[in-house]
C-alpha cells in the first residue's frame, strides 16, 4: 500500500468512528454517563495516567 492509500483508510477510520460515536451520544442516558465520568477529569485540567489527585491551587476555592 502506498502512504496515500493508508492516508485514506485512516481518515475514512477516524470519520468511521466519529459517526459512531455521534450515534451513541444521541442517547440522553449514554451522554449523561459519558458526562458523569470523563468531563469533571477534563475541567481538572490534564492529568498523567498514574497521577496523583491534585490539590487545589491557592486561587481556587474548594468545594
Amino acid at each position: 500500500m502506498t502512504f496515500e492509500e493508508l492516508a485514506v483508510l485512516a481518515e475514512t477510520a477516524e470519520e468511521r468512528a466519529k459517526g459512531y460515536l455521534r450515534e451513541a451520544l444521541a442517547d440522553p442516558d449514554i451522554k449523561a454517563a459519558v458526562h458523569s465520568r470523563y468531563v469533571p477529569h477534563v475541567l481538572a485540567g490534564p492529568a498523567v495516567a498514574n497521577d496523583q489527585p491534585r490539590a487545589p491551587s491557592k486561587g481556587r476555592k474548594r468545594a
